[in-house]
């Protein structure tokens, strides 16, 4: 636990007074202190700056630093420390209800109490801290709606109020804290239309980050954003925008992206947004991340999204996406994740994403449930980096390119299920060292179960079921239960029934 306030020059002749004294020994008395890190906290001890964990300077400004160790309720004496411009209680198993006294704290600059116990709704009485920069009370058990007197501290420049139980509408009231620079109210309950009002930021305002993520937003976004004097340059600082996981519908406005050069990363999955991606947000060039899965979207992949070559995540799965994948995801030389999985897309994997299949940060790829065809193609050795290959689900056919794929030396994960494979398992997957899922299933796939397969001492998940395959099963591979090779009619042997002499 830290309470403090900020110190600027550290002064060996400091002292405290008796009344701050006082109260620091109430303020312990209030706790349980297990581990005896507040023993020098008595009144015995009458220079409280020279205590355990408690620092002050030439202002009388206090620096108090406590152990994790105590637990308790959070002491309303603690308003009578009338300079604290810094108390941060995290960590800890405080408990019980926000005192409502410290809104009387007139210096107060950060005020943290997150990652506690605290329960109970937002003292109305915190409105009143003109002074205040910071305002953290994040995961907590705090509930309620947030009060319309939050919205008077017009200098917090963080405002974090993420992993409670708070509920209602989001008041409008928040839009006038300025400058603000970040406003976390993500996973909690509210519920209501998405708040425009939090855009209207006064001209000397810069919202850089907005995470209203896991609640219970419902209806469409607004065509546009509320447009004000200087609105361009309030809105162009905005790097990080998540909406993830409420119920918000309809499409995603074209023009709601004119503004937001600064965009970063920008998360909109887990709702019901309908219509085409825009191609004004797939190009968005400063876009490190993108995720948009979980939606109703349709059409085609915008080529636009070749812009962004700073795109180091692309989630769009789980959509009803058709068309083809655009070769210019291969221009995209930052990509390290590319997940399309779940949706209508047709056509080959395109030979121009070689390119992109060379990039060595390059480490996961989803393309399953689609209805992609043509044959795995061998550029995929490039790809010396990936973790995960994930292409089941698909209808791409010939042989599984067993040289090339050998060369993905990192691999832990590869799913081929459920496409129209053919020919034999290559014997070169035994070089797949770290390879801990192999699903082969549901193919087209013939010959004998490589014997080599046993050297991939890593592997917890193996299926050839449901192919063609025949021969004896590999006496290595008898751990693996009887689903793993079930439906191959020529296969024989432990866990299926014995060969034939």
């Amino acid at each position: 636990m830290l309470v403090s306030v900020e110190s600027q020059s550290q002064s060996e002749s400091a002292t405290c007074k008796e009344q701050e004294m006082l109260l620091l020994v109430n303020f312990k008395a209030g706790f349980t202190d297990s581990q005896n890190m507040l023993v020098h906290w008595n009144q015995n001890n009458t220079n409280c700056c020279k205590w355990n964990g408690i620092t002050c300077d030439s202002l009388q400004e206090m620096i108090i630093t406590t152990a994790p160790y105590i637990n308790g309720p959070l002491p309303s004496e603690l308003a009578g420390l009338t300079t604290l411009q810094t108390l941060i209680i995290t960590g800890t198993t405080v408990w019980g209800s926000i005192p409502s006294e410290l809104g009387n704290l007139p210096q107060l600059r950060v005020l943290d109490l997150s990652s506690n116990m605290l329960s109970g709704s937002i003292p109305r009485n915190l409105g009143r801290l003109q002074t205040l920069r910071e305002l953290q009370l994040a995961s907590n058990n705090l509930s309620g709606s947030i009060p319309w007197e939050l919205g008077s501290i017009r200098r917090a420049y963080l405002v974090n109020l993420s992993n409670n139980s708070l509920s209602g509408q989001i008041p409008d009231s928040l839009a006038n804290i300025a400058p603000s620079g970040s406003i976390d109210l993500s996973n909690n309950l509210f519920t209501g239309r998405f708040p425009t009002a939090l855009c209207r930021l006064e001209n000397r305002s810069f919202l850089f980050y907005l995470d209203l993520s896991e609640n219970q937003l419902s209806g469409a976004l607004p065509a546009s954003l509320p447009t004000t004097t200087g609105s361009h340059e309030v809105y162009s600082y905005l790097s990080f925008l998540s909406l993830a996981s409420n119920s918000l519908t309809g499409t995603i406005p074209s023009a709601l992206w004119s503004n937001l050069s600064s965009l970063t990363a920008v998360d909109f999955s887990n709702n019901h947004f309908s219509g085409e991606i825009p191609t004004e947000l797939a190009g968005l060039v400063g876009l490190t991340s993108l995720n948009l899965s979980r939606n109703d979207l349709s059409g085609e992949i915008p080529t636009s999204i070749s812009n962004g070559n700073a795109l180091q995540l692309i989630d769009l799965s789980r959509n009803t996406l058709n068309g083809t994948i655009p070769p210019e995801i291969g221009d995209l030389y930052m990509l390290e994740m590319l997940d399309l999985s779940y949706n209508q897309l047709s056509g080959s994997i395109p030979t121009a994403l070689d390119d992109l299949l060379s990039l060595a940060a390059f480490n996961e790829i989803y393309l399953y449930s689609n209805n992609l065809n043509g044959s795995i193609p061998d550029a995929i050795a490039n790809l010396t980096r990936l973790a995960t290959l994930d292409l089941s689900s698909n209808h791409l056919d010939g042989q599984i390119p067993g040289p090339a794929i050998a060369q993905l030396t990192g691999l832990q994960v590869m799913d081929l299920s459920a496409n129209d494979l053919t020919g034999n398992i290559p014997s070169e997957l035994a070089d797949l060292g770290q390879l801990a899922t192999l699903d082969l299933s549901w193919n087209q796939l013939s010959g004998v179960i490589p014997p080599e397969i046993h050297d991939l001492s890593s592997l917890e998940y193996f299926s050839v079921a449901n192919n063609n395959l025949s021969g004896p099963i590999p006496a290595e591979l008898g751990s693996f239960d009887a689903s793993s090779f079930e439906d191959n009619a020529g296969l024989c042997g432990f866990p299926l029934d014995p060969c034939s002499s």
